[in-house]
This record gives structure tokens, C-alpha cells and sequence, in this order.
């Protein structure tokens, strides 16, 4: 019996322990000294002071049998868009930002304005790579890794998730490929220093898509001459993600290659494709069309994010009310 009148508060630890099970380790969190730990699911970096709300951290804590904390309880919540608007000027630097002009407008009320690259791009974008399973992947991978063995030619390796890197870590340990792993399970504090070294001769790392956000690769000359970095990302994700991964190969008009590998079994396609959408792709998969089947990438992504955009929109508009009440207040 899930319901009694009685004890009506169960109802709500019920539905708590059913909502953490949504919740994956080592994607959504970690487990860091006996304690919960929230991942940023945009940077793949630890947020040591959040929480979730209504009791849904303490719901994940009982899950993982660690020691529960107290609940914390939001007092207020505001919306970026509306954070942001508090200021009388605001403005902001991206690379990858014109794909959401649009956005930007209806919710910042602000243009996008696209400056040309001082040099001209060099990077090599090579095609995408797919495969029916993630074992074909993985052995591609070790293919790429050792012709980038035999040169010294550095090699950045982005996965989707913590999870995921430990899984290609395992694998490279396995073929006794020594290599760097950085993510906010191996510790972020050296996490820049780190990622700035990953452009040195004979140098493979292997972290989260948006491992050294903001951190500069420095390529030697050596580096440079081998061909520069090479970026391999080892499965699908949001179109802005990839193009952020990508970006880390060939700046400043350097040398430097891209590349996706792509299988069937990416996190990405199981969490926003739908059954006959994974059907459909199996059976272009099975008759080599392969053209086809990265049109059908491109336009998931585009769904996926546009669903975001939407969601975002509307929780703005519904923060615009009470944005009334707190100026009252």
C-alpha cells in the first residue's frame, strides 16, 4: 500500500527514493570521503557546496548507504535570465555561442555578434567514425592511440562522462598505454595545470569533454611538427559540447585534427533517441548509409537542444510573475 491517509508524509519519502534512482554515480555525482558530491553536468566538474532540494539529496544519500545530512530548504530561486537582468550592462565572450543567437535574444534581450578568427583555422574536422557497438570503438581508439605512439603526437581523448573516461582509462591500462586520466573523481585542483600539458610530445589524456575549460593547451614545436593535437571524442553529445571539444585542437591557427567515434550504444542516443529513432539507425547501420545516419545525429541534436531552449523559455516566463512579487518585497 503506497498511500495512507495516516502517514501521508511516506508519500513523499516514496517518491524521493523513486526520483534517486534516476540519478547515475560517477555522472550525476560522486562519492568523495563518505560525502555526496553533485557533478556540473556542463563543465564535468565537482560542486562541493550544492545540493538538490526537497529531499532528494538525502533520497541519493540513502541509496548509496552513506551518512545523511540535513535537508537544506530553498528560500528563494531566480532564473539566470533574470539574475542577469538585474545588471544594467551585461555582455559576454563564447565560441560557440552563434548557433544560440536566437536564444539570446528572446531571452537576454541581447545580439550575437560573430568576429572572424585572427588567423585562419588549420584543423583538420575529419568525418565521423561509426560503429554498431562500443567494443569496435574502443578498438578503433587503440588504433588511433598507437599511430599517435609511433609519431609522439600528443592526443586529447573526451568522453561524456566520468563514468565513461574510468571505462576508456581501464581499457588503455589494459594495453599497457600509459596515459593521464583527469575528472572530478581524480581531483580538480591540479586539473588546469594538468590539461596545459597535454599538448607535450608523446602526452595522451583522457577526461571529460569539458575537462580544462578555459585552459590553453601549449604545443611545442615538436608537437606542432607531429601534426599538433589531436582531439578525439569517443561518443556523441550536444552539438555546443562537441564543437567546445573540437575547439581545443588548432588555435591560434596552429595544426591540429578532430575527430568523433560514434556507436550505436552512446549514452547520448539511449538517453534522447527514441526506440524507432535506434531501430531506424541499426538499419541504415546494416546497409552502410552512413551519410544518412550522421543527418540523423545532427538532427537529434538540434531536437534536443531546441527542447532545452523551450524549457528555459518557459521557465523564464513563469519566473517574470515572481520576479513582480520580489520587486514588491
Amino acid at each position: 500500500k503506497v498511500w495512507d491517509d495516516e502517514k501521508e508524509y511516506q508519500h513523499h519519502y516514496i517518491q524521493n527514493a523513486l526520483i534517486a534512482q534516476t540519478f547515475e554515480k560517477d555522472k550525476d555525482y560522486i562519492i568523495e570521503d563518505g560525502k555526496l558530491v553533485l557533478i556540473d553536468q556542463n563543465t564535468g566538474r565537482k560542486l562541493p557546496d550544492n545540493q538538490y532540494s526537497f529531499g532528494i539529496n538525502q533520497a541519493i544519500e540513502a541509496k548509496e548507504n552513506i551518512e545523511i545530512t540535513n535537508e537544506s530548504i530553498e528560500k528563494a530561486r531566480i532564473t539566470h535570465p533574470t539574475f542577469f537582468h538585474l545588471y544594467q550592462n551585461f555582455s559576454g565572450l563564447s565560441g560557440t555561442l552563434f548557433s544560440a543567437k536566437e536564444e539570446f535574444s528572446d531571452l537576454y534581450g541581447k545580439g550575437v555578434v560573430c568576429i572572424a578568427p585572427r588567423k585562419k583555422i588549420q584543423r583538420k574536422d575529419l568525418e565521423d567514425e561509426i560503429f554498431d557497438n562500443k567494443e569496435d570503438k574502443l578498438e578503433a581508439l587503440l588504433q588511433i592511440v598507437e599511430d599517435c605512439q609511433k609519431t609522439g603526437r600528443p592526443l586529447l581523448i573526451g568522453t561524456s562522462s566520468i563514468k565513461e573516461s574510468f571505462e576508456v582509462h581501464e581499457f588503455l591500462e589494459n594495453h599497457g598505454i600509459s596515459h593521464q586520466l583527469i575528472n572530478a573523481k581524480t581531483g580538480s585542483k591540479e586539473e588546469n595545470e594538468q590539461i596545459m600539458h597535454a599538448g607535450e610530445m608523446g602526452k595522451i589524456t583522457v577526461g571529460t569533454n569539458m575537462v580544462g575549460r578555459g585552459t590553453d593547451i601549449k604545443l611545442s614545436k615538436e608537437s606542432l611538427k607531429a601534426g599538433g593535437l589531436y582531439v578525439v571524442s569517443f561518443s556523441k553529445d550536444l552539438s555546443r559540447i562537441e564543437k567546445q571539444l573540437r575547439g581545443r585542437a588548432g588555435r591560434q591557427g596552429e595544426v591540429g585534427t578532430s575527430k568523433f567515434l560514434v556507436s550505436l550504444e552512446d549514452p547520448f542516443l539511449k538517453e534522447h533517441g527514441k526506440e524507432k529513432i535506434l531501430a531506424i539507425l541499426k538499419n541504415l547501420y546494416r546497409n552502410h548509409k552512413i551519410k544518412k545516419m550522421q543527418t540523423i545525429f545532427s538532427k537529434l541534436q538540434k531536437n534536443t537542444e531546441e527542447d532545452s531552449f523551450a524549457l528555459r523559455k518557459y521557465m523564464n516566463d513563469y519566473d517574470i510573475l515572481f520576479d513582480q512579487l520580489r520587486e514588491k518585497f
